[in-house]
C-alpha cells in the first residue's frame, strides 16, 4: 500500500481534526513543492491561500459529521507562491472504535484541465465570432433537419430572422429550385442526415425568399459529429453565387487587367510547364512571354530552391492554395528578388486539378523596408533599454509586453516575472499619505485613449516592501491606422527630487531670515555709499587741483624756462656760441626733466605696462616703484598660467593692489610686504596684499568718509561692484592679509589682422649681404612722432622709409606684404600691442628686425619685447642719439 501511495501522482495527504498534517506522499512534494520533512506537523492552511482559509473550517464541520467530500475544486499555494487548481477528495479516517480522528486528502492538480477548459471555451467564442463574421450563410440543423442556427449572412439570404427560423423544419425557411427548369431540387440535408457525408447541391439552382425574389446559390452540407463519431446535426453553407452568371461577361475584362498587373500572373501544369506569362512577369523577370511559355517554371527558380516547386505542385494536386508565400526568384540577369507567392490550383468543370495560377508581386523594397524597420525596433529596444527613466510597455489588455531594466529595479522584480504578466499585478501604486491605492493611469489610456499623468504622492510598492516616490505619464501606442495597440508607461524615482523640494523648503525660509538681515545691511550700506559717493567726490576735486598744481608748478614753469633758454640761445648763436651751446645743454636737462616728470604723472596715472603686458607684469612694476617710498614687496605668482582680464578689472586690481601697498607704507609700519597671485578654480582669481605690520581690529572699524579705514571700504564695494570680492584678515600686532578675488572676463580678442593678399610666411634665410639702401618702416599713432623718427632717418642716405603705420594690425600687414629690413614699432599701439605686433611679424616675416620705442621704459616691457622676438627697447628721447646707432649694430651683426 505504501509503494501505492508513493508511486501516485496525485497528492495524498492525512490530517487530524485540527488540521495538522500526519502524512505526505512523494506527489505531494513535487505538486506543492514542500518536503514531507516540511509539511508533517503544520497545519493545512500551510498550503491554502489565505481567502480560502474559511473551506478549511467547513471541511472540518463536514468530516465531524461523518461526511465524504468529492471531487471538490478549489485553488492551493504552492511553496514558491504560485497557485495552482486542485481536485479534492475528502474522506473521514475512523480508528478501531469507528471513531473519527482524522481525514485523508487525495489532490489532483487540475491547472491543465482548467486552462484546457478555458482554452475550449475561448476557442468556442473564436468559432462563434467566426461564424457570425464569416462571408457565408451558415445555417445548423438537428437530426430532426429542424433549424438550430443561422449566422447574419444566412439571415439576409433566407429572408427570415433567427427567431423566426430557430425550431422550425428547415424545407418551411429553405425552399430551392433548379433555376432554369423551376423545378423543386431535393435539400441537401436529407442527404447528410441518411447517409453521414458531405453533400453539395447541382449546378443552377436557386433559393426562393419570402419576398418573392430568388437568388442562385451555391452550397454544401457537412455532418456536424461528436468525438465519437456520432451523428449530431448537420452545417449548411450556400452563398449567393449570382456575380458567378456575370463572370463569362467580365472574363475578357479580367484577361486585361491580368496583362496590365504590376503583378506577375501565371499559370503552369501540373508538370511545371507555363502556359500564360503577363507583361508583369515580363518586367518582373525579365523574360518575354515567348521566351517562357512552353518552358519550365524551374528557369526562374535559384537551384537552392527548387525543391520548393515539388512541395508546391503536391499542394496543388491536393487541391490546396498557397498563400502569400515568401520566397526568392532569379531574373533573366542572374539577379534574385524577393517575391510573395499566392498560387491556386487550376480545375476544369468537373474540379480535376489540371494546374496552377501564381500571382508573384516583387517585395524586395519591402524586405528592405522590413529590415530597416527591424533594426529601428532594435534601436528603438536599445534605447528604451539605456534609457534614464523607467519603461513598461503593454498590449490593448494591459498585458506587460516590454521592461526596461530601469523598470526591473524600480518594480523589485525580474523582467521575467513581469513580461506576460497584467500590469496591475506588478505596478502596485498607492498614495503616499492616504495609503489609498491609485488607479494606474494605464487602464485610464486604454478607456479614453489620451495621455495620462499620475497625481501627486504617489508612490510604487516592492514586493520586498520598500517603497519609493514616482511621478510618470502613459501615452496610447497607435498603429498606422490610429488604432490603440497598447499603452507606453514612463515613470522614474522622485526620491531625490522630493528631499530637494524639502531642502528647497528649508532654503526659502532661511532666505527668507537671511533677506531680513540683508535689507538691514543694505540700508547700512546705503549710508555708507553716501559717504563713499561725498568721498569720491572729493578726492575727485583734490586730484583736479592736485594736476593743476603739479601742471603749473613744474611742468609748466619748465617749459616757460626752456622757452626762456631758447630765445637766450638764440640771440647768442649770433655771436657767442660758447654761451649758445651752454643755453641748448641746459634747455636740454629742461627738457629731460619735463619728460622724466610727464612719465612719473603717467604712471601715476594709468602705467602703459599694464595695458602693453597684463596685470602679472605691472606687479612687478609696481613692486620696483615702491622701493622709492622704502617698501620692498615680494610678487609671488603661484600658477603657471596667466590670468587675462578686461581692461576695467585690470585697473580696478592694479589700483586696489597700488593703494593696499600705500596703506602699508603709511599704516603698517613695516618695511617689506608681499602680493601673489594665484588662481582658485577655472574662473576665478585671487590677488592677496600682505603685510607683517601692527594690524588692527576689524570688528571694531568704522567707516567715514574721512576715517583710516575708508580706502579699504572702497576698494570693498569697487570689487563687489565687478562682481568680486574683498576680504579682509588683520590681528593687532600680527599684521593685515587683504585678498581680492575677482573672475577673469578677459574682453573681446584681438582681432586677426587682414591680408589683402595671400600671404606666405618667407623662409628663414640669410639677410642679402649687398644692399643700396635698408628698407624701414615706421610704426607709431601719433603722426608728430612718425614725421619726427622720418626726420631722423632721412639724415642717413642708407636708409630708406618705405612705409608708415598708425596701429599693430596696420603694422602687421604692411610687414608681411612689403618685408621691410627693418620695423620701428611703439609698444603702446591702438587694436593690436606693439609686442603682440612683433611676434606676428617675426612670425611671418622671420627675417625683419624689429626695435621697440617707449615712452616709458621698464626692463618688464623689455622682456617682453624680446621674448616677442625684438632685437632691442628704446625710449623715444633716444631716438635721436641712439636709434641710428642700434639699427646699424643689429644690422651689421646678421649680415656677418
Amino acid at each position: 500500500m505504501s509503494a501505492i501511495v508513493d508511486s501516485t501522482d496525485d497528492a495524498i495527504i492525512s490530517k487530524n481534526l485540527s488540521g495538522i498534517i500526519q502524512t505526505w506522499n512523494k506527489a505531494a512534494e513535487r505538486m506543492f513543492g514542500y518536503t514531507a520533512k516540511e509539511a508533517i506537523g503544520q497545519p493545512m492552511l500551510l498550503i491554502i491561500p489565505p481567502e480560502r482559509h474559511a473551506e478549511e473550517g467547513t471541511i472540518l464541520a463536514r468530516l465531524r459529521q461523518g461526511e465524504r467530500i468529492d471531487h471538490y475544486e478549489t485553488v492551493r499555494r504552492r511553496k514558491d507562491g504560485r497557485h495552482l487548481d486542485v481536485s479534492l477528495t475528502v474522506s473521514p479516517v475512523r480508528d478501531a472504535q469507528g471513531t473519527i480522528i482524522g481525514a485523508s486528502k487525495i489532490a489532483r492538480d487540475i491547472t491543465e484541465r482548467k486552462q484546457t477548459n478555458r482554452a475550449i471555451a475561448e476557442a468556442q467564442g473564436r468559432l462563434a465570432t467566426t461564424l457570425e463574421s464569416i462571408g457565408d450563410a451558415v445555417l445548423a440543423t438537428d437530426l430532426q433537419s429542424r433549424v438550430t442556427y443561422l449566422n447574419p449572412i444566412a439571415e439576409q439570404l433566407l429572408g427570415y430572422t433567427t427567431q423566426q427560423a430557430i425550431g422550425r423544419p428547415l424545407e418551411e425557411i429553405f425552399r430551392i429550385v433548379n433555376a432554369e427548369t423551376r423545378q423543386p431540387v431535393p435539400c441537401p440535408v436529407e442527404r447528410v442526415l441518411r447517409e453521414g457525408i458531405i453533400v453539395g447541391l447541382a449546378n443552377h439552382t436557386a433559393l426562393l425568399r419570402p419576398d418573392g425574389s430568388d437568388l442562385p446559390i451555391d452550397d454544401s452540407a457537412a455532418p456536424i459529429k461528436d468525438s465519437d463519431g456520432q451523428l449530431l446535426g448537420v452545417v449548411l453553407v450556400f452563398r449567393d453565387v449570382s456575380e458567378r452568371y456575370n463572370a463569362a461577361r467580365q472574363a475578357a475584362l479580367l484577361s486585361s487587367i491580368v496583362a496590365s498587373s504590376d503583378d506577375a500572373i501565371l499559370s503552369k501544369d501540373l508538370t511545371g510547364t507555363v502556359t500564360s506569362w503577363n507583361r508583369g512577369a515580363e518586367r518582373i523577370f525579365g523574360y518575354t512571354a515567348e521566351e517562357m511559355i512552353g518552358s519550365s517554371i524551374l528557369r526562374i527558380i535559384p537551384p537552392d530552391r527548387q525543391a520548393e516547386e515539388a512541395a508546391i505542385l503536391s499542394k496543388l494536386r491536393r487541391g490546396e492554395r498557397v498563400e502569400h508565400y515568401e520566397t526568392i526568384r532569379r531574373k533573366k540577369d542572374g539577379r534574385v528578388c524577393d517575391i510573395s507567392l499566392t498560387v491556386s490550383p487550376l480545375t476544369d468543370d468537373d474540379g480535376n486539378v489540371i494546374g496552377a495560377s501564381k500571382i508573384a508581386r516583387d517585395i524586395t523594397e519591402q524586405k528592405r523596408a522590413q529590415r530597416a524597420l527591424h533594426e529601428s525596433e532594435e534601436r528603438w529596444r536599445v534605447t528604451l533599454e539605456s534609457i534614464g527613466d523607467a519603461v513598461v510597455a503593454t498590449d490593448a489588455a494591459g498585458v506587460v509586453t516590454f521592461v526596461n531594466a530601469v523598470a526591473v529595479q524600480l518594480l523589485g522584480k525580474p523582467g521575467k516575472d513581469i513580461i506576460g504578466h497584467p500590469l496591475a499585478e506588478v505596478f502596485k501604486i498607492v498614495n503616499e499619505e492616504t495609503r489609498r491605492a491609485v488607479d494606474s493611469p494605464v487602464d485610464r489610456v486604454i478607456r479614453e485613449g489620451v495621455v495620462v499623468g499620475l497625481a501627486n504622492h504617489t508612490v510604487v510598492l516592492r514586493p520586498d516592501g520598500t517603497e519609493s516616490p514616482i511621478d510618470d505619464s502613459a501615452a496610447p501606442i497607435r498603429d498606422s491606422e490610429d488604432r490603440l495597440i497598447g499603452v507606453v508607461l514612463v515613470f522614474r524615482d522622485i526620491t531625490e527630487r522630493k528631499q530637494s523640494e524639502l531642502q528647497v523648503q528649508r532654503w526659502s525660509a532661511d532666505l527668507e531670515a537671511r533677506v531680513r538681515v540683508r535689507t538691514s545691511e543694505l540700508i547700512h550700506s546705503q549710508e555708507r555709499l553716501r559717504a563713499l559717493a561725498s568721498q569720491l567726490n572729493l578726492t575727485e576735486q583734490r586730484e583736479r587741483r592736485r594736476l593743476a598744481a603739479n601742471l603749473h608748478d613744474y611742468l609748466a614753469q619748465l617749459l616757460a624756462l626752456a622757452r626762456m633758454k631758447l630765445g637766450q640761445a638764440t640771440q647768442r648763436l649770433s655771436g657767442d656760441r660758447a654761451g649758445a651751446e651752454s643755453s641748448l645743454t641746459e634747455m636740454d636737462d629742461l627738457l629731460q626733466q619735463c619728460l622724466h616728470y610727464t612719465r612719473t604723472l603717467m604712471a601715476q596715472l594709468s602705467p602703459s605696462v599694464l595695458h602693453d603686458l597684463g596685470l602679472v607684469q605691472a606687479l612687478h612694476w609696481l613692486a620696483e616703484q615702491m622701493v622709492q617710498q622704502g617698501l620692498k614687496v615680494d610678487v609671488q605668482v603661484l600658477t603657471k598660467e596667466q590670468p587675462h582680464f578686461s581692461e576695467n578689472q585690470s585697473d580696478l586690481l592694479f589700483q586696489a593692489v597700488r593703494e593696499l601697498l600705500t596703506n602699508v607704507v603709511k599704516h603698517a609700519g613695516v618695511p617689506k610686504a608681499i602680493v601673489s597671485v594665484d588662481k582658485l578654480d577655472r574662473d576665478t582669481w585671487l590677488i592677496a596684499v600682505q603685510d607683517r605690520g601692527v594690524g588692527f581690529d576689524i570688528n571694531t572699524v568704522h567707516y567715514t568718509p574721512s576715517g583710516e579705514h575708508f580706502g579699504l571700504f572702497s576698494i570693498q564695494e569697487r570689487m563687489e561692484a565687478m562682481s568680486g570680492w574683498c576680504r579682509i584678515d588683520s590681528v593687532p600686532g600680527r599684521g593685515t592679509k587683504v585678498e581680492l578675488g575677482l573672475p577673469a572676463t578677459p574682453s573681446d580678442a584681438k582681432p586677426t589682422p587682414h591680408f589683402s593678399t595671400t600671404v606666405t610666411p618667407v623662409p628663414d634665410a640669410a639677410r642679402p649681404t649687398q644692399r643700396s639702401r635698408w628698407r624701414v618702416l615706421l610704426v607709431d599713432d601719433h603722426a608728430m612722432v612718425r614725421q619726427g623718427l622720418r626726420s631722423i632717418l632721412a639724415t642717413y642716405p642708407e636708409l630708406e622709409v618705405i612705409a608708415e603705420a598708425a596701429d599693430g594690425l596696420e603694422a602687421v600687414e604692411y610687414a608681411v606684404r612689403d618685408q621691410p629690413d627693418v620695423v620701428i614699432m611703439d609698444i603702446n599701439l591702438p587694436k593690436l600691442s606693439g609686442v603682440e605686433a612683433t611676434r606676428r611679424i617675426k612670425q611671418y616675416a622671420p627675417n625683419t628686425l624689429v626695435i621697440g620705442l617707449s615712452v616709458q621704459y621698464s626692463s618688464q616691457t623689455l622682456k617682453a619685447v624680446l621674448e616677442a622676438g625684438g632685437a632691442s627697447l628704446l625710449s623715444k628721447e633716444q631716438a635721436t642719439e641712439d636709434l641710428y646707432r642700434t639699427i646699424t649694430r643689429f644690422l651689421e651683426e646678421s649680415v656677418n
